[in-house]
């Protein structure tokens, strides 16, 4: 007996992205391998300490712990992790 087969249904993932922007005070950004393997970024602002899981990028080197920063980052829908688009530190600080 013979079936002709479907191919697999793909959804297309286009356009179901989020651009973020966070504010506040760099505390941290390391690789963590639990609860999540990978790398995380931790700042303070609204009076709380924020974690959000970003991809492993260069452009927190020469960020200091208490500095003043704004980071620009994309989510992807079914992707754990933040895509670091820029990082803008405040030089005063």
């Amino acid at each position: 007996m013979r079936t002709k087969l479907q191919l697999q249904q793909q959804t297309s993932h286009t356009g179901q992205t989020q651009l973020r922007t966070y504010s506040g005070i760099f505390q941290d950004y390391i690789y963590r391998s639990t609860p999540h393997v990978g790398h995380t970024l931790t700042m303070s602002f609204g009076g709380f300490l924020h974690s959000i899981p970003v991809n492993n990028t260069h452009l927190f080197q020469g960020i200091k712990k208490g500095q003043f920063i704004e980071v620009d980052t994309e989510v992807t829908v079914g992707i754990y992790s933040e895509l670091v688009k820029r990082v803008r530190a405040d030089e005063t600080a």
